[in-house]
């Protein structure tokens, strides 16, 4: 079962977010953090997460600094950014790093699907 972390400094985002990906909780476990500091301790204390699904803008340890230690201690979690406040320059930053990005506020249908094809990419 694929494990999921959804890190937002926002919590009526994550709370919107365990809402729309409700339907997913028999086939998906799912993690929810609202710092960048709790996000590096779920990931060292459960295993095998697969994915980090965070925000970019937040106090103090920013989404640019979890992504970093991310790929750098943690290569096989797949990274996706949600977020309302990244400019083009940014965002290319993400796409050359292999990492997709969603704009804020976004379907859930569409989170769903990518994180399905990561998963059928990681099965290969």
């Amino acid at each position: 079962m694929p494990k999921i972390l959804f890190v937002d400094d926002e919590d009526l985002v994550l709370e919107g977010i365990r809402r729309n990906l409700m339907q997913m909780r028999d086939d998906w476990q799912f993690h929810y953090v609202n710092n960048a500091q709790d996000a590096v301790k779920t990931v060292e204390q459960e295993e095998d997460i697969d994915f980090c699904i965070t925000d970019i803008r937040m106090p103090f340890f920013d989404g640019f600094q979890l992504i970093s230690y991310l790929e750098k201690q943690h290569p096989k979690i797949s990274i996706f950014v949600l977020s309302g406040q990244c400019d083009h320059a940014e965002r290319t930053r993400f796409e050359e790093r292999n990492i997709l990005f969603f704009e804020k506020p976004f379907p859930a249908e569409m989170l769903t699907t990518a994180i399905e094809m990561k998963i059928f990419e990681k099965s290969f």
